[in-house]
């Protein structure tokens, strides 16, 4: 059987060109490299799930020996792997949190829907909220430190992540994550959103949605904990750029399903600098 080729955790950051890989860019080349090989384990994971040339079966085998490595039940195969799980025994948290995330990751395995914001919720601690309470040790923040700020702020990521993508979801396997729930309260119905033609409803939908996400982004800026701000550059530059892709939907109408929001480069290299900037005074 051909071997799997070797993964190069930094090529994989390089290459996936995302808001976090950018956000790196700020840190100590020390925590660089293990954030680094912590990000390529989560875009790993997230890609096994969403390989859509594979069946659903093979994936979850693939997770599964994943979550072999990552709990001691398997020896790691080469070096990444190595590298994966030896980061709780470096910084010092559970194994159970890297578990975590492939379990939020499982979820997507199968097209299904939130009935309620709590399902979504959860969902959203798993594939997010973890990430930062993983990061949080990777920055050198003791254990207990920060935790509410974390998970507010992963919430409030994933939340702007899951309206911005709206379109794409659904075109990659009619996937939803908005609360049927919302859907129903402010009478939207999915074929809307396949059909890309939003009715009267969906605007007041996304508002509701995006009212929500600021909410857990002034809850993380409250729970903050500002003495550690010189370790927080890369969870506050994508604190700063996801809050400016939310305000930018919300200036032109939630407009979802017509295009695609993003920054620019110049105004991500101004928010990494800003960062940086403000973490030198703290």
């Amino acid at each position: 059987m051909t071997e799997a080729p070797a993964i190069d955790a930094a090529d994989v950051a390089r290459r996936a060109k995302s808001n976090l890989a950018i956000a790196l860019s700020c840190l100590p080349r020390d925590r660089r490299c293990d954030m680094t090989t912590f990000y390529a384990f989560c875009r790993l994971v997230d890609d096994i799930a969403d390989e859509g040339t594979l069946s659903v079966r093979d994936r979850r085998i693939q997770l599964g020996a994943w979550r072999r490595i990552v709990t001691g039940g398997q020896e790691p195969a080469d070096g990444f792997a190595r590298d994966v799980a030896a980061l709780p025994v470096r910084h010092g948290f559970s194994p159970a949190l890297l578990e975590e995330i492939i379990d939020g990751c499982a979820m997507d395995l199968e097209v299904r829907r939130f009935a309620t914001f709590a399902e979504l919720r959860e969902y959203c601690h798993k594939v997010a909220g973890v990430v930062g309470l993983v990061s949080l040790r990777l920055f050198g923040l003791p254990a207990g430190v920060g935790e509410a700020y974390a998970e507010n702020l992963g919430l409030a990521l994933q939340l702007t992540n899951i309206l911005r993508d709206v379109r794409t979801d659904w075109e990659n396997g009619q996937r939803l994550y908005l609360p049927l729930e919302d859907l129903a309260a402010h009478g939207v119905g999915e074929s809307e959103i396949a059909a890309r033609q939003p009715g009267p409803g969906f605007p007041r939908l996304m508002q509701f949605e995006s009212d929500r996400a600021l909410t857990y982004f002034d809850a993380a800026v409250a729970a903050r904990p500002d003495q550690w701000l010189s370790r927080l550059q890369a969870s506050e530059a994508m604190r700063h750029i996801y809050h400016g892709i939310l305000m930018r939907m919300r200036a032109d109408g939630h407009r979802v399903l017509e295009r695609r929001y993003r920054l620019s480069a110049a105004r991500k290299l101004a928010i990494l600098a800003g960062a940086w900037i403000r973490s030198r005074g703290s």
